[in-house]
């Protein structure tokens, strides 16, 4: 593994960006569904414009291998939170409903960007020893501040221009570290490899990562929504969630050492099982103070597959290869997007809000059947470009 000291620093500077970035996206992510439904906006609109910000990131990954075979990679990381801080400013300007669905799309846009290619620089300077524990560290970031987001909101708002002010000074910070400091990239001489070749090298990693985006679309866009219909105040919804996305970092790290020491895809396994059981614990738990630590654990054995995931994507493809397998992710993400939010809203409004569990545990019973059919590893074919 590499560890020296440009490595370390490009860990170093990608994970400061993405943590920056990340709480922004967070506001956005909650505010948005959070304002709709307070306009009396039906679940259906609401799961409709988080399914044309993942068209934006469906879109985004489909393109980012050929752009980064002529535009470095850190250049286009700085316009995608150059053009972040441009939507967060333009949702203060205009009001739901259609204003919000082209902004949507745009934010989408420059979060796939951003998060495809900062996640590549991680996985290229982890090294493979340590890989799983820096993903582990990476998603933790991740879930600290994004898990922030719900704290913030429920102190100042939804309301008015302050949280997507706070989200644009977020993107100006991750701005100027991205911009003062060097990065490695993959090598873009060649023509890359085709999306479809890295899915049939490995479809139990997407589908695991597919699971992941679709629980995630369908829990942001309706968990708040779920617990307040079920008798909670918005407070303390906003805190069960929250605490559930942070409280489930200090399980990643050692998700991370299980999967480096025992076996990528029995972590994988475990974890998926955890995410269901726990998911369906919610529904007769949601009222109950046990709801605080099963949130905690459902969002760690939710992300545990992904952490994972990512991980062998590091170990099994290489150079343009890692570049189109990691923009794959971007477009698992849209389609989980596309899919998830819009569906679950659907028959949200046909049958009842208390599917919202149900919902979240089917997308990881999905997991298990890949995982099962790829007998419980995700392990990929060869790739072409292994060394």
């Amino acid at each position: 593994m590499s560890e020296s000291p440009h490595a370390n620093g490009n860990l170093i500077a990608a994970i400061t960006a993405i943590a920056c970035c990340n709480l922004a996206v967070g506001v956005m992510v909650q505010v948005i569904p959070l304002t709709m439904e307070a306009q009396g906006l039906s679940a259906g609109l609401i799961g409709a414009n988080t399914a044309i910000g993942q068209l934006g990131v469906f879109l985004s990954g489909l393109a980012l291998p050929f752009f980064t075979r002529h535009i470095s990679s850190r250049i286009i990381v700085l316009l995608a939170i150059a053009l972040l801080a441009l939507s967060f400013l333009l949702f203060t300007a205009t009001e739901p409903l259609w204003a919000w669905y082209a902004i949507r799309f745009a934010s989408g846009v420059g979060i796939a960007a951003l998060f495809t290619l900062s996640e590549t620089w991680i996985t290229i300077a982890a090294g493979t020893a340590r890989r799983a524990r820096v993903m582990g560290i990476y998603t933790s970031v991740l879930t600290v501040t994004f898990g922030a987001a719900p704290f913030l909101i429920a102190a100042i708002g939804f309301a008015g221009a302050w949280p997507w002010l706070i989200a644009a000074a977020c993107m100006a910070l991750g701005f100027i570290v991205v911009f003062g400091v060097k990065v490695d990239a993959p090598d873009a001489s060649d023509k890359g490899t085709s999306l479809a070749s890295v899915v049939k090298k490995a479809p139990a990693i997407y589908a695991s990562i597919f699971a992941t985006t679709t629980f995630e679309g369908v829990c942001l866009s309706f968990f708040v929504i779920y617990a307040m219909r079920r008798g909670l105040d918005y407070t303390t919804a906003n805190y069960i969630l929250g605490t559930g996305i942070v409280g489930c970092l200090l399980l990643f790290y050692p998700i991370g050492q299980l999967a480096d020491r025992w076996s990528r895809g029995k972590t994988a396994t475990l974890c998926a099982t955890i995410a269901v059981l726990f998911c369906m614990l919610t529904a007769f738990t949601i009222n109950h103070w046990s709801i605080w630590p099963i949130t905690i654990i459902l969002r760690a054995g939710a992300f545990g597959v992904y952490i994972v995931a990512l991980t062998t994507i590091g170990d099994r493809f290489r150079g343009t290869e890692l570049v189109s397998a990691s923009a794959l992710v971007a477009i698992c993400w849209g389609l989980g997007g596309m899919i998830g939010p819009p569906l679950a809203g659907v028959l949200i409004d046909t049958f009842s809000i208390n599917l919202v569990p149900w919902l979240m545990a089917g997308c990881y019973g999905f997991a298990l059947i890949a995982l099962g059919l790829n007998r419980w590893t995700l392990e990929p074919k060869q790739s072409s470009q292994d060394i």
